[in-house]
């Protein structure tokens, strides 16, 4: 058996370094994703996350969500991102959570939110949120956070040694296929499903995000509202969630020159949302109704309800149940399919890429020295 050479001094200093005192020579941190959605295409599909510290020790941190495939210009990238630096389960929300940031990033618009947890109010303190700086690549979203946000996040821990940066996400990934502005009275309505709007044009190349009609019906108590597309939602992979969601305004009055004008009038909206999501072992299935009043003081929707209903599925459409008394509808009533010219609405089609895989099993990323 041959002799083992020695390691270059060097080299053993640097392992020495890298062990007790990573932050000395810290460049960044780095966590690969994986392809999990296979079959959509990349821009769904988070590759990795990457944190660098830009500016030196008293700079701020970067915070990188990379796809990929490059984000298309129409697409909406928004979400929720936890970081646990504390790893006593006294503190944070139930998963831990000391920090969460709320991001959007659509077109020319980008937000984000950093908000802490309080533990005597047991809810988030957004009162004390703070504002991040949001910016949009061709192939991802970067936030930059104030130093001493993640300073303790990246502080070395006195029992690992090293870096042990927790940290979790919901990145959602939106396209939305445009309609046409579209009204019809609710006394006209009966039990047989009327054609609100129908589109004959395949934008997206994803059947399911491709919104084929708009059809309703009316019972005694309720509103009924048959969505299709060109094809079903498949199953969604482990860690992901596919969903889908469409805006209906009413015009209670029926007068245009009353409520928010620009949406003919609306005083009450519906967003209908239906999704899949593969938590854990199962798939789950939900449905639901977000109702919200037209404030013309605050110049906003104001949500008042919120109705969670069983999903339903007729002939391939997704059936959704509107009750007639909360939206508080009478003989003059309008349903309005809001859209172009007045308003750029549709089909919102959504795939949630859920970081890491185990998330519903409270799983979180480590991220190691890059």
């Amino acid at each position: 058996m041959g002799r083992v050479k020695p390691l270059p001094l060097l080299f053993v200093l640097l392992i020495y370094l890298s062990l007790n005192y990573p932050l000395a020579g810290f460049k960044g941190l780095k966590f690969f994703d994986g392809r999990d959605l296979v079959g959509l295409p990349g821009f769904f599909d988070v590759k990795e996350v990457v944190v660098l510290r830009r500016g030196g020790p008293r700079g701020n941190y970067s915070l990188t969500f990379n796809f990929f495939s490059p984000l298309p210009k129409d697409a909406l990238v928004y979400g929720n991102i936890f970081i646990d630096y504390d790893p006593s389960k006294k503190a944070g929300d139930p998963s831990g959570s000391d920090y969460q940031i709320i991001f959007t990033a659509g077109g020319n618009f980008t937000t984000a939110l950093l908000a802490a947890w309080d533990n005597r109010a047991r809810d988030w303190a957004w009162a004390k949120s703070v504002k991040l700086k949001a910016s949009r690549g061709r192939e991802g979203i970067t936030l930059s956070l104030p130093s001493w946000a993640l300073n303790p996040l990246l502080s070395p821990s006195p029992t690992l040694r090293r870096v042990a940066s927790l940290i979790r996400a919901q990145v959602y990934v939106s396209l939305t296929d445009p309609v046409k502005f579209t009204e019809f009275p609710l006394a006209r309505l009966t039990t047989s499903w009327r054609l609100l709007y129908h589109d004959n044009v395949g934008e997206l190349r994803v059947g399911w995000m491709d919104l084929v009609s708009v059809m309703v019906a009316k019972n005694a108590t309720h509103l009924l509202v048959n969505l299709m597309t060109r094809s079903p939602i498949p199953l969604p992979r482990p860690g992901t969630i596919y969903g889908l969601a469409l805006r209906l305004h009413f015009d209670i009055d029926g007068n245009p020159e009353t409520g928010f004008k620009a949406l003919g009038g609306a005083e009450r909206e519906a967003v209908l949302t239906f999704s899949l999501s593969h938590a854990t072992d199962m798939i789950e299935r939900k449905s639901e109704v977000q109702f919200s009043e037209w404030d013309p003081k605050l110049k906003a929707w104001v949500p008042y309800k919120r109705l969670r209903e069983k999903p339903l599925s007729l002939g391939g459409g997704i059936i959704f149940s509107i009750p007639l008394k909360d939206i508080n509808a009478t003989s003059s009533t309008k349903v309005i399919l809001t859209g172009e010219p007045r308003l750029f609405s549709g089909l919102d089609s959504r795939v949630c890429d859920l970081i890491p895989g185990d998330y519903f099993k409270g799983g979180w990323v480590i991220l190691a020295p890059g």
